[in-house]
């Protein structure tokens, strides 16, 4: 039985990173694998994260934290500035950190030693460099931003540069890695993400009037901007029995709320355990991020037969709406609401879309996306065996 490790750096955590994971360690096992799924560290909360009790999960340090370190500007910055203390304690705290992390990188090497995966999946692209020698032939990293945001990020171009021609890249579209390719990271490839869940049935979008998204509350999402519009659009009396359900939380919650708190048309739902649900009671998906990798939301919606309305936010979008068939994309605010009224008015064009984006949902579900790695694990047993 060949054995699939992959590495994240935060574990006990309901983010994007491990439910993709999850997804394709669950269904590897299907296929006769044996799987586990490593973290760095992990997270201080308390939730339940159900998965399979084949797929085997483990913590290198469960007692810290990953978080942010001060760079090397901020320490020296305080020192030019004459803030002694500061700069005494950033460094001390720094020191801690690198010795922190030191010890934890021996402690995953020798794991991956013992292990002795036949593939190797890295989540981040800190963990490269934590990956012994003997194992990068048979290492993946598994970019889960997009190209653009990925190589104007210092810290991760300097990673990936040193490492471009000793393992492979797997990126989550297709122009994302014809963008690496042209970069230089020749050794790259793609694999969609995969829809969560399967469902044979189809939201009512004509009659359920209601618009919804589901995401993080962080400002690359731009919910702000989203609510600016549909606002713009409630003033309409034709749409007084429209709503709009915002799902999520994160840093921009306390704002949202302060911008929604006038209008009863739309609402703050909190976090959601159940999208599936919640998709199948709504007409029409939003999305107005400034960047995305590869949207988990859109993904949902289309499993449930609802269209996407959205801003271009980069070179996924295209892959995962086909523009005028399954969803909508625009290019600016005013275009947006332009587009959305018509999209609201028109029943047979919203009717065809949400049939058309039911059908093409069945490309991303796991069975198919799979049949991907299946094929890459191919590719890496010719250049490894």
């Amino acid at each position: 039985m060949k054995k699939v490790l992959f590495i994240q750096l935060i574990g006990n955590s309901y983010g994007g990173v491990w439910q993709v994971i999850k997804m394709v360690g669950e269904q590897l096992i299907k296929e006769g694998y044996e799987v586990s799924i490593v973290s760095l560290r992990e997270n201080h909360i308390n939730i339940k994260l159900d998965h399979d009790p084949k797929l085997k999960l483990y913590t290198i340090n469960k007692k810290d934290i990953w978080e942010n370190n001060y760079t090397g500007r901020e320490i020296i910055k305080d020192l030019n500035d004459f803030h002694l203390i500061n700069f005494m304690k950033k460094i001390f705290i720094r020191l801690k950190h690198e010795i922190s992390i030191r010890k934890d990188t021996k402690k995953l090497q020798q794991y991956i030693c013992e292990y002795n995966p036949d593939y190797l999946i890295t989540a981040h692209y800190q963990l490269i460099d934590m990956i012994p020698k003997a194992y990068l032939d048979r290492t993946i990293h598994q970019q889960h931003l997009a190209f653009r945001e990925t190589i104007n990020h210092k810290a991760t171009k300097r990673v990936f540069d040193k490492y471009k021609d000793k393992i492979k890249f797997l990126w989550l579209t297709k122009q994302t890695m014809l963008d690496a390719v042209d970069y230089g990271i020749t050794d790259s490839y793609y694999i969609y993400n995969a829809v969560r869940f399967k469902t044979d049935k189809i939201a009512d979008v004509i009659n359920n009037n209601k618009l919804i998204t589901i995401a993080r509350l962080s400002p690359e999402k731009r919910i702000d901007l989203m609510v600016d519009i549909v606002e713009e659009i409630f003033k309409d009396k034709r749409f007084k029995n429209w709503t709009l359900e915002i799902f999520g939380n994160g840093t921009e919650e306390s704002l949202i709320k302060k911008h929604i708190k006038n209008y009863k048309q739309i609402k703050l739902m909190g976090v959601t355990n159940n999208p599936k649900k919640e998709l199948l009671s709504s007409s029409i998906n939003l999305n107005t991020s400034s960047y995305e990798g590869f949207s988990l939301s859109i993904l949902e919606a289309n499993e449930c037969g609802v269209p996407t309305l959205s801003l271009d936010f980069g070179e996924s979008v295209h892959e995962q709406i086909l523009n005028n068939q399954t969803g909508i994309i625009v290019e600016s605010k005013e275009d947006y609401i332009n587009k959305l009224k018509e999209l609201m008015l028109d029943e047979k064009k919203l009717l065809q879309l949400s049939k058309n984006v039911k059908e093409f949902s069945n490309n991303f579900h796991i069975e198919k996306i799979i049949d991907k790695w299946l094929d890459l694990f191919n590719e890496l047993d010719k250049q490894y065996y």
